[in-house]
This record gives structure tokens, C-alpha cells and sequence, in this order.
């Protein structure tokens, strides 16, 4: 099972997404094997999120299906993240026009039920 280590990071009650070719996610990245899930993060910061450096990483929660794991946390960062080469980002609070991926949409609705946002 591929495993997915992805951020929330949140701005009051906005969640900052990043769109990659046609759909807006949270920033994420697939984990490659041996390296650790702040490894991981650390690259997602770096590749998604010009400008940034992480300051916490809490954990949030799993999600799983048959296909995939994804693991949240909960990301503060130091800077302003800022559309780099390969992605634009933005803060989001209201989703309507916003095209999220399958596994965006089910992470955000939890933290919409639990009032993160």
C-alpha cells in the first residue's frame, strides 16, 4: 500500500491548498522508502511551499482505503508560502469553484466536522 504524508496548515479558519496540474490538494507528498515522515514533510516544504520552514509538525490522522494511506499533520511554519515553479497556492475557507481531489475532499470535510476550518 502507497502511503501519502500530507500537511494542514492553517492561516485562522483558512487551510492553505496547492494546485498541481488541474485539481487543488493539500500540500503532500508520496513517502519514498527508508525515509521518515518528517523527511518527507521537509521535501513537501521545500517542493510545494517556497519560503517556508517548519516549525511543528503535530499529528492530525490517518486516513485509509484499499488504495492508499494518508497521514496529516498539523504544519506551522515560519515565512509565507508563495507559488514556486511547479505550483500555485492559496488560503481557502470556502470550497465552491474549487476543484479538490478525491482525498482532499474527505480530509477537509473532517476538518471542517472538527472545526479547523
Amino acid at each position: 500500500m502507497r502511503e501519502i504524508i500530507g500537511a494542514a496548515i492553517f492561516k485562522g479558519k483558512k487551510i492553505l491548498l496547492v494546485k498541481e496540474g488541474e485539481e487543488w490538494s493539500l500540500p503532500g507528498r508520496f513517502r519514498e522508502a527508508g525515509e521518515s515522515e518528517l523527511e518527507s514533510l521537509t521535501k513537501t516544504a521545500n517542493s510545494q511551499l517556497s519560503g517556508v520552514k517548519i516549525t511543528a509538525h503535530p499529528f492530525y490522522r490517518e486516513f485509509v482505503d484499499s488504495e492508499i494511506k494518508i497521514r496529516i499533520y498539523k504544519l506551522e511554519l515560519s515565512g509565507n508560502p508563495r507559488k514556486n515553479k511547479t505550483s500555485e497556492t492559496q488560503w481557502a475557507r470556502s470550497f465552491e469553484g474549487i476543484t479538490l481531489g478525491k482525498y482532499s475532499r474527505l480530509i477537509i470535510n473532517s476538518l471542517k466536522t472538527e472545526r479547523y476550518i
